[in-house]
């Protein structure tokens, strides 16, 4: 399966999630970063959507949603201080799709960003790691859809407020 990036999209992955790896289907024109969506400023757009699947690759992806869009990045978990993950997702109204955050492969945190669980348009999400204190891990945040939808927007946003994002890995 191919992965290409618009400009727009790189620009904003950039910019609002700098240190992450972006995992993701082809993204159409006009993704991206954005100013503003529902009252939350500096925003990422990205699209999720069915893609069509080789049965070679289908094969090779077994347990990964289909379409999904992965962020990925090393971190270095400090032994004191905040040991959290934080950021904010959001969607359109009416759309919903799931979020899961794994961390060296285990999921820690799973959650349906829908108008239900984020009524403004926005729910701020929060991991803690804790029990990873003094480590270096893989942090791994999936956006996949929902299994009703045909297709939606993630947004995302303050992606580099907690001081994990500030962290380099240590090896």
């Amino acid at each position: 399966m191919a992965t290409s990036i618009h400009r727009d999209s790189r620009n904003g992955v950039d910019a609002f999630c700098s240190g992450w790896l972006l995992i993701a289907p082809p993204q159409p024109g006009g993704m991206g970063k954005r100013d503003e969506h529902r009252g939350q400023k500096d925003v990422l757009e990205l699209r999720l959507q069915p893609v069509r699947l080789t049965p070679e690759e289908q094969q090779a992806l077994a347990e990964t949603p289909n379409g999904a869009i992965r962020f990925v990045r090393d971190v270095y978990v400090p032994s004191t201080g905040d040991q959290s993950l934080r950021f904010k997702a959001g969607n359109n109204p009416g759309q919903s799709w799931n979020l899961a955050v794994d961390v060296n492969g285990q999921q820690i945190h799973s959650t349906v960003v829908s108008d239900e669980t984020a009524p403004s348009g926005w729910t701020s999400i929060q991991s803690i790691l804790q029990r990873w204190a003094g480590t270096s891990v893989r942090v791994v945040i999936t956006c996949s859809l929902a299994d009703d939808a045909k297709q939606a927007s993630v947004f995302l946003s303050e992606m580099n407020s907690s001081t994990l994002a500030r962290q380099d890995t240590k090896d």
